[in-house]
C-alpha cells in the first residue's frame, strides 16, 4: 500500500515540475511581463514557437 502512495506522489511531482518548467520557459522567452502576463489567456503557443515565427517573419508583422 505504501508503494502505491509513493509512485502517486511521485507522479504527481512529476506532473508539477513539467508545468513549472514550462512556465518558467515561456517567461524566459517572453520580451517583457506584459508580453509573458497576456500569453496566459491569449494563447496555448509557447514562447519558442512564438519567436521562431517572428524571427521567420511568419506573425505578419512588418520588421
Amino acid at each position: 500500500m505504501i508503494i502505491y502512495i509513493l509512485c502517486l506522489i511521485i507522479v504527481l511531482q512529476s506532473i508539477i515540475h513539467h508545468i513549472e518548467r514550462k512556465d518558467l520557459y515561456n517567461r524566459i522567452m517572453s520580451k517583457n511581463l506584459t508580453e509573458y502576463k497576456g500569453e496566459k489567456c491569449h494563447s496555448m503557443q509557447s514562447a519558442h514557437d512564438r519567436s521562431i515565427k517572428r524571427w521567420r517573419g511568419l506573425d505578419g508583422e512588418n520588421k
